[in-house]
């Protein structure tokens, strides 16, 4: 069966050789709709066309470790069949029903994203850009909760962000590597339990808040009268890049020097000492490869955790 298949959340069941797939498709029970009722599209909920950034999200996810959920998850003795099908209902609950009221219950959502399949142990999302991410981890954190924080069952995805007129079935695919991406994450023995984002898969629990909140700061800080210059964004970019190049190439590492360089001007310059305190946290941190002073335990780097978290916050800006 092809990705592309898959990607449509359909339940095939097949009889015979010279039979026909039949297919069952659970989407939402509602969609996002236009003052006169009908549906809005793909384009309409990129955004405001009169926004500067118009992105469509591409959301995929499912549970964790499912396969093995079901051999080994019950202890010796407990093990039944009306076990097992009541550990699947209750999945096919959670995201064939619950997962709709999440979804009813927030006007943004309602507005600007649409469930396209739910059911099973899994799930396909397409809105706009920021909110399938919102919604992404407002299910993550839903999921926990159904399932009473139970620590061997977890749910990883991964979104693509495309332009409005991309075709969708691309872009579910693009979502599907993302999601796979996000399975074979670890973060020291923590494995899966992801969320890939800029293909860049980080840990519910352990990395995705670090970004996050470095993105929150920098767009507190960014603008005329926030001290930081919207190009100091691309200057971390290009450190990124510097880094990521010459490492591949053994090459002496002179973005230290540049940001290093380019930090202590900023950071001369500037008249707010939250600010300053803020640069002068992330040069030594980006340095020493630690987050907050403290050890960094990532696969990725600090300046990588770093790059991501200043693209994100561009983007939200850009709206």
């Amino acid at each position: 069966m092809s990705r592309l298949n898959d990607f449509s959340g359909t339940h095939m069941k097949y009889f015979g050789a010279d039979s026909a797939y039949r297919n069952t498709l659970y989407g939402g029970n509602q969609y996002p709709s236009k003052s006169n009722g009908e549906p809005k599209t793909f384009d309409e909920l990129c955004g405001d066309t009169t926004g500067s950034l118009r992105r469509l999200g591409v959301l995929r996810m499912d549970v964790d470790n499912l396969g093995k959920l079901f051999i080994n998850g019950f202890t010796q003795g407990n093990s039944s069949l009306s076990r097992y099908s009541s550990l699947s209902r209750n999945l096919d609950f959670f995201f064939k029903g619950y997962l709709n009221k999440i979804w009813e219950g927030d006007q943004r959502l309602n507005e600007k994203t649409s469930i396209i399949y739910a059911g099973g142990d899994d799930l396909f999302i397409v809105g706009h850009w920021n909110e399938t991410i919102r919604f992404a981890k407002l299910i993550r954190e839903e999921f926990k909760k159904w399932t009473c924080n139970n620590p061997n069952l977890s749910i990883s995805g991964g979104v693509a962000i495309v332009s409005k007129k991309f075709p969708i079935a691309k872009g579910a695919l693009l979502a599907g590597d993302a999601e796979d991406m996000a399975k074979d994450h670890t973060y020291q023995t923590h494995s899966k339990n992801t969320f890939t984002f800029m293909d860049i898969p980080l840990h519910w629990e352990y990395e995705l808040p670090y970004v996050e909140k470095l993105k929150d700061e920098l767009i507190s800080k960014i603008g005329t009268q926030k001290e930081i210059s919207k190009g100091f964004i691309n200057k971390i970019a290009t450190l990124h890049f510097l880094s990521t190049e010459q490492e591949k190439k053994g090459a002496n590492q002179s973005w230290k020097w540049m940001m290093a360089y380019d930090f202590a001007r900023a950071i001369k310059e500037l008249k707010n000492d939250d600010v300053k305190d803020f640069l002068q946290t992330l040069k030594v941190d980006t340095f020493a490869n630690t987050i907050d002073g403290k050890k960094n335990l990532s696969k990725h780097s600090t300046l990588s955790l770093y790059n991501l978290a200043a693209r994100w916050a561009e983007l939200i800006i850009r709206e």
